[in-house]
């Protein structure tokens, strides 16, 4: 998959955490053949939330939607500070209560500061992908799965890229105001869902 890709002109991304894991047994595996990584071969250092994030500029009820979603049973206080990363300091204490997508058009001064923050994100995520790309505009990540939130993300983001996924599985894509990941191939398996069997 690699190295059709490479030869197509693709850039293939090896996505943080678990990318990473299987980008350096991928190199082991390639030095215990006497052979080296193909062009066009790198990693991407991007978590789930940070492409969530990085969709407010092009898709902004898309990126709150996907932000809440990650943020089960979290107040909007709660919700802030883990989006910004620091503590609020709010003379009287706590933000109200009251959704996302209503308190970030609010005149205040937290909500000013968070379109900011999704805003500057974006920008940052975009340069960054538009360096790690270079001089094409076709892009493979390779991750472990399971429901390809980030490369939904990143195909909402920056849709003048065409973006695929090779998982090593791929369980019950998501589904975020009811878009899905266009094409993501899990290598090992691919079901439509996912049932625990403790035994």
């Amino acid at each position: 998959t690699i190295l059709t890709a490479s030869a197509q002109g693709t850039q293939t991304l090896f996505c943080y955490r678990a990318g990473l894991r299987i980008f350096l047994m991928y190199r082991e595996w390639l030095t215990a053949r006497k052979t080296s990584v193909p062009d066009r071969v790198g990693t991407i250092k991007i978590s789930r939330f940070a492409a969530l994030k990085s969709a407010y500029r092009t898709a902004p009820d898309l990126a709150l939607t996907g932000l809440c979603a990650q943020l089960p049973n979290h107040d909007l206080h709660e919700d802030v500070e883990f989006i910004l990363g620091e503590p609020l300091k709010l003379p009287k204490g706590r933000l109200p209560a009251m959704p996302l997508h209503k308190f970030i058009t609010l005149d205040d001064p937290y909500a000013r500061r968070l379109r900011i923050h999704l805003l500057d994100q974006s920008d940052l995520l975009s340069a960054y992908i538009e360096r790690l790309a270079s001089d094409t505009n076709r892009i493979l990540l390779i991750d472990s799965g399971w429901a390809g939130t980030t490369q939904l993300m990143l195909e909402q983001s920056f849709p003048h890229y065409s973006i695929e996924g090779a998982y090593f599985g791929d369980i019950g894509r998501t589904k975020i105001l009811e878009k899905t990941p266009e094409r993501m191939h899990g290598l090992m398996f691919e079901t439509g869902d996912f049932l625990y069997n403790p035994s």
